[in-house]
This record gives C-alpha cells, sequence and structure tokens, in this order.
C-alpha cells in the first residue's frame, strides 16, 4: 500500500512538474523572461532530478548569454539524462557562443554518433568547423543540414553557406547562396543585404542599390536609405 501511494504521490508531482514547464513556455513565448524563470523554479523545487527542468532552465539562459549558469544546468541536465541530443546541441552552442570549439565538437559529433539525421547538430556543427577554418568541412556539414531540415530552415542554412563563401572572398558561390535563401523567403533581410554588400565588392554599384530600395521598401529603415544615396552618390 506504501508503495502505491509512493507511485500516485510521485505521479502527481511529475504532473505538478509539466504544468510547470508548459506554463513556463508560455512565458517564454510571450517574452516574459523573469516570469519564465521563476515558473522553472518551481519546477525545479519540486522535481530536482528531472532533467526536462534543467534543460529548459539552461536553454533559456543560454539565449539570454548568461553563459556560466546556463553551462551549470545543462551538464546537471547531461548527468541526469546522457543520451539527449537536445542536451548535447545545447551544450555544442554553448560552448561555440564562448569559443571552445573542440568541446562544441565532441558534443556534437556525440549527438550525430547516435543520429546522423539530426540537422540541428549538422548546423551547429557547421558553424563550429567555419570558426576552426575549415570552410570545406563546414560545407559538407550544412549540406547534411539542408538534406534534413524542414523548409523553413534551408533560408537560413543558405544564408550561413553565404556567408561562409563571402568570408573567404567567393563572392559568386555567395551570390549563388543568397539567391537561393531568397528564393525560400523573397523577405529575408539578411541575405538580401549580404547579397547588395556582394554586388558592391564586385564594382555592381547599380545592382547593389536595386537590393538596397527592396529593403527599404519592405522596411522603411533609414539605413536602407542611407546605403542607397551613399551608392548613388559614388555613381555620379
Amino acid at each position: 500500500m506504501k508503495t502505491a501511494a509512493k507511485q500516485k504521490e510521485s505521479h502527481s508531482v511529475r504532473k505538478q512538474v509539466w504544468e510547470y514547464l508548459e506554463k513556463g513556455l508560455k512565458f517564454e513565448q510571450e517574452g516574459q523572461v523573469g516570469k519564465a524563470l521563476e515558473t522553472y523554479a518551481r519546477a525545479e523545487d519540486l522535481d530536482p532530478n528531472f532533467a526536462p527542468v534543467h534543460v529548459r532552465i539552461g536553454n533559456l539562459l543560454l539565449q539570454q548569454e548568461k553563459y556560466d549558469q546556463a553551462l551549470d544546468y545543462l551538464l546537471t541536465a547531461k548527468n541526469l539524462d546522457p543520451d539527449s541530443e537536445e542536451v548535447g546541441i545545447l551544450l555544442g552552442r554553448l560552448y561555440l557562443a564562448v569559443e571552445r570549439h573542440e568541446e562544441a565538437f565532441s558534443e556534437l559529433k556525440a549527438v550525430l554518433n547516435r543520429n546522423h539525421e539530426n540537422f540541428a547538430a549538422h548546423h551547429c556543427l557547421a558553424n563550429v568547423l567555419s570558426n576552426l577554418g575549415k570552410p570545406m568541412e563546414a560545407l559538407q556539414e550544412y549540406q547534411k543540414a539542408l538534406n534534413n531540415s524542414s523548409s523553413f530552415f534551408k533560408e537560413w542554412i543558405y544564408l550561413e553557406r553565404g556567408n561562409l563563401f563571402k568570408k573567404h572572398s567567393l563572392l559568386e558561390d555567395a551570390l549563388r547562396e543568397y539567391k537561393t535563401a531568397l528564393k525560400h523567403n523573397p523577405l529575408n533581410p539578411h541575405a538580401r543585404s549580404q547579397l547588395a554588400d556582394c554586388y558592391e565588392k564586385q564594382g555592381k554599384g547599380e545592382e547593389a542599390v536595386k537590393h538596397f530600395k527592396v529593403l527599404f521598401k519592405i522596411s522603411r529603415e533609414e539605413q536602407w536609405k542611407r546605403e542607397i544615396e551613399r551608392l548613388e552618390k559614388g555613381q555620379n
């Protein structure tokens, strides 16, 4: 009877923890970070050995760039659930952010050893390899990410591939990637501004102006108007 009672109590606690996690996620989505953290803290108080609680807190702290605190929670989550792909990816992103590239590489490779189709791990690993000065290996990982991602993420992967080519002054390759990103989403301001910048670097000011005009038309932001005026002044 005692065992049954304990099981019932444990089930009740876990149910309450999930309710806190769902409530905290709603606060996150509304941009109420403080309330989200307070709600997750209540979940942690109820069940400090439940890995998803530490994942939620660690992820939110990572988004806030509170890397030391985030690392503590994510390492706790890893100890509680060593095979979690989500934890491995979050640790990879954190280590990448603080330039601990070898540790990021190790975490992401471990995820891919368990699931070679995890596009998020391929994507993050590509960024790590790019920072390690291995562009060809990075491009291979970006391609694997493309092969396993949804259409929504493809535009961002093409954008990052373009940035990699641009970094190495391969402007024609960069242009191709930015144009492909815009095929997926013509309103992506990052792809279009990088496209304009590539055209300017190639000495094609008129092409650059066309894209800055599109950006200004979409957003009405003054920065694009200034770019247009600067380029048009240079052409006269």
